[in-house]
């Protein structure tokens, strides 16, 4: 049986980047599904968080309808979705992969359980918040909450094991791997998944949403989806894309998916027009200056855009020279007036006498003068 796994779309993130930047993800989710008619596989399985918020507005639940509806009209596989972190329903409703699932289109899993996709018994660990047990521990420390929700979720995939799924599926961080930007999930204040226990379980495959880092980590069995494109500056530096696998085979493969080019370049490569390849991309300029180097913004900006970058974010940090040390002018002999003129002096202020009269006359009481 083949399986076609994505996740992490986050349908109507960041949508104010650019104009086109809802179709441009309703886009991205078609393709997948497309890709997965082309390779004719047996089932779609989405590790959670399709949508960025867990009430989305129309226009972002349609961008995730009509995909699905060509989908379904086209014949393509069944689609399941895992809840992930952003898919858990608000107190006032349900959440947007609800409205899919009484649509039709989507089979929507939240509650953990052994389901037989396409003939293969696939064992689900759907996200769920640790609020329950800090409610039974009424408040208690996070951190061990949190190591109690990890050994939890590692008993529940036991069972999930022994009741003979082969694939498990989940959005959770697994300890020893990374996000995008390199910080170790470890470093996390949430849930994160021991690995040793969970690879010694046996599954031919552990594949998980929730970190935007695709790849295979631990013993090359267990595996990120990923983002199909990227979300920000920070995850320019991953591949993107979604997942095909064989189960008879044991076989996986990663297939990338073509979207928006996250760009970051330095000053230099603005004022040396390096820039040649930011075309179509969304451009950060991070650098830092010195507080005398003039820098002129809407020049940067306007070079980039018309070297045909989509949108231009401005990160460029003025350092400010230090001051060297000076000796203190306090003394208690003086009198203040005294101890202003020799401030005045020691800096070298320009019209310094003018300021000492002025000064005295303030400190004399004659304030309408000075002003």
């Amino acid at each position: 049986m083949r399986f076609l796994l994505t996740g992490d779309g986050h349908l109507g993130k960041s949508a104010h980047l650019y104009d086109s930047r809802l179709a441009e993800q309703e886009q991205v989710w078609r393709a997948t599904l497309e890709l997965a008619r082309e390779r004719a596989v047996d089932a779609v399985i989405h590790c959670g968080d399709l949508f960025d918020s867990r009430r989305p507005s129309p226009e972002v639940l349609v961008a995730a309808e009509r995909p699905l509806v060509e989908h379904q009209a086209a014949g393509g596989a069944p689609v399941t979705l895992v809840a992930g972190n952003h898919d858990v329903p608000s107190l006032d409703g349900p959440c947007g992969p609800d409205v899919l699932d009484e649509a039709g289109l989507i089979q929507f899993v939240r509650s953990p359980g052994v389901l037989e996709v396409a003939g293969v018994p696939v064992g689900l660990l759907p996200w769920s918040p640790v609020s329950r047990l800090v409610a039974a521990q009424g408040g208690g420390d996070r951190d061990s909450i949190f190591l109690d929700a990890a050994d939890l979720l590692v008993k529940i995939a036991t069972e999930h094991h022994d009741a003979g799924a082969e694939l498990l599926v989940g959005h959770w961080a697994v300890s020893g791997s990374s996000l995008p930007s390199g910080l170790p999930v470890d470093d996390l204040r949430e849930t994160v998944i021991p690995r040793e226990p969970l690879e010694q379980l046996g599954f031919a495959y552990v594949a998980l949403g929730h970190i935007h880092r695709p790849g295979h980590f631990g013993d090359g069995t267990a595996f990120y989806v990923g983002s199909p494109m990227p979300l920000d500056h920070g995850e320019a530096s991953v591949d993107h894309g979604c997942w095909l696998v064989d189960m008879h085979a044991r076989e996986t493969e990663f297939v990338p998916l073509p979207s928006t080019r996250f760009v970051t370049v330095a000053l230099d490569d603005v004022y040396f027009d390096r820039v040649g390849h930011v075309a179509g991309a969304v451009v950060r300029v991070k650098d830092t200056v010195g507080g005398s180097d003039p820098v002129d913004h809407a020049a940067i900006r306007r070079d980039l855009l018309a070297a045909g970058a989509k949108r231009v974010d401005l990160q460029i940090t003025i350092e400010r020279m230090a001051r060297p040390d000076r000796e203190p002018v306090l003394d208690t002999d003086r009198s203040l007036a005294e101890l202003v003129g020799a401030w005045l002096d020691q800096e070298g202020v320009e019209d310094s006498e003018r300021l000492l009269e002025l000064a005295r006359g303030y400190l004399a009481g004659d304030r309408a003068a000075v002003a």
